[in-house]
């Protein structure tokens, strides 16, 4: 079997340092907005949602080779023997054990693609170009064409798996392709320098990459000259450069002078030491994303289901029969307030003008809403412990509060006033208002 660190692309490496670090960032970071922003009946669906729709997408994958066998020719010993034994040939020189299907077409994008997801792999081929290269005896093309995909794949396979998972798990997001492509496009490099070495012949080699370029006919026409000005010119242009970045695969003329490049120098394994760069940057974006999120992020969870007439309606019965008719359920709640928050009203007391209430799930998610509550304000001599909880009141710019909690119900109580100060908000909910 070659060697494959002679073989990859130089830049695999690094690349797959910058993929890794950006997925881990973007999986810390979104970690952090889970865990701090949802409540916890949202993180149990989430985490039913997250796999189910993995084992979605795997089962297309398998729908999608379903359709595949009843329309398209699986490639057997017995159905195409040529083109099987040059997958033997392929699979045994680069020891690569793993179910590939390989599967002929009328019509395929590219006239070759592979699709590696979820544990499938598939290699799709156009009729057309397998009946050129099979004609005109070009098994050298073929076994090209073949073992770039399977030096792909055998590249990516002997990377650490965990980090290779994290990209993945990444790539559905979106945002960070930008930097998961570059990785991509060097893989993609690394499996044509493979597939160089297992077939042996630069010139089959070029001329397999000049059939992708402009069809399996006209490409042993094409000259090499013609395309490595092109591919000069693609460097040279900014327009080109650019719209390199936003795809998964280099350009075809790159790949050409890539080759050309590869089988000019003498390749020199890179130093072992680099080994620990994808780890070591894998940790270090991790602590960066969750440290800045759960620095940044104000606390609570989201709002509370307005949507839930039994829940509100039984926090309305502990409040005073007064101005209980005037409730409805809490929306815009407060920061403080939000999280383990099961359920919020907001009612019209005339004096004070408003009165909220919030109930939670424990004594534990009461109490640190109430010290969130009156966290960094300044007692207006209300504050203190009675019998059924605490109580606490301040003044603002805008009003007087007054917030109290009672341990038996687990609701935390909010008063607001313009008019009343602090000591007539007591005297209030000591005579009118009492422990909910």
């Amino acid at each position: 079997m070659p060697d494959l660190t002679l073989l990859r692309h130089p830049s695999e490496r690094s690349r797959l340092v910058l993929a890794v670090a950006a997925s881990v960032g973007l999986i810390g970071l979104a970690a952090v907005l889970f865990f701090k922003r949802l409540e916890r009946e949202q993180v149990i669906w989430t985490m039913v949602v997250g796999p189910a729709a993995v084992l979605l997408g795997w089962a297309g994958l398998q729908i999608l080779r379903a359709n595949l066998l009843g329309n398209a020719v699986k490639a057997t010993p017995e159905s195409l023997p040529e083109l099987h034994a040059v997958l033997d040939d392929v699979r045994a020189r680069l020891a690569y054990d793993r179910r590939v299907d390989v599967y002929v077409t009328d019509r395929v994008d590219g006239l070759m693609t592979l699709t590696s997801l979820f544990g499938t792999r598939i290699i799709l081929i156009e009729g057309d170009l397998l009946a050129a290269l099979l004609k005109d005896g070009k098994r050298a093309e073929l076994t090209f064409l073949i073992a770039r995909f399977f030096g792909a794949l055998k590249s990516q396979r002997d990377r650490i798996a965990p980090l290779r998972f994290l990209v993945t798990l990444a790539r559905p997001v979106g945002i960070v392709d930008p930097l998961i492509w570059p990785y991509d496009r060097a893989v993609v490099y690394s499996g044509d320098q493979i597939g160089l070495a297992v077939c042996g012949d630069l010139e089959s080699a070029l001329n397999a990459l000049d059939r992708l370029l402009v069809g399996g006919s006209l490409g042993p026409m094409v000259s090499d000259a013609g395309v490595v000005d092109q591919a000069r010119q693609a460097r040279r242009r900014t327009l080109p450069r650019v719209a390199q970045l936003v795809r998964r695969q280099p350009h075809l003329a790159n790949r050409y002078v890539n080759l050309m490049a590869f089988a000019e120098r003498r390749p020199a394994p890179q130093p072992a030491r680099r080994r620990v760069l994808t780890p070591v940057a894998g940790a270090l974006a991790t602590t960066a994303a969750i440290a800045a999120a759960a620095l940044l992020l104000p606390p609570g969870g989201m709002e509370p289901a307005v949507g839930d007439p039994g829940r509100h309606a039984k926090l309305i019965a502990h409040v005073p029969a007064s101005f209980a008719g005037s409730c409805v359920p809490g929306e815009d709640v407060l920061p403080a307030v939000r999280r383990d928050l099961r359920a919020a009203v907001v009612c019209t007391a005339g004096a004070p003008a408003a009165v909220d209430y919030y109930e939670y799930e424990d004594r534990a998610a009461l109490d640190a809403a109430f010290d969130r509550l009156v966290k960094g304000t300044e007692d207006a001599g209300c504050a203190g412990p009675y019998d059924e909880g605490r109580v606490a009141c301040w003044q603002t710019k805008e009003a007087n509060v007054l917030a109290w909690t009672d341990e038996r119900t687990r609701i935390l109580s909010l008063a607001v006033s313009r008019d009343m100060q602090p000591g007539e908000l007591l005297r209030w909910w000591q005579r009118d208002s009492g422990p909910t």
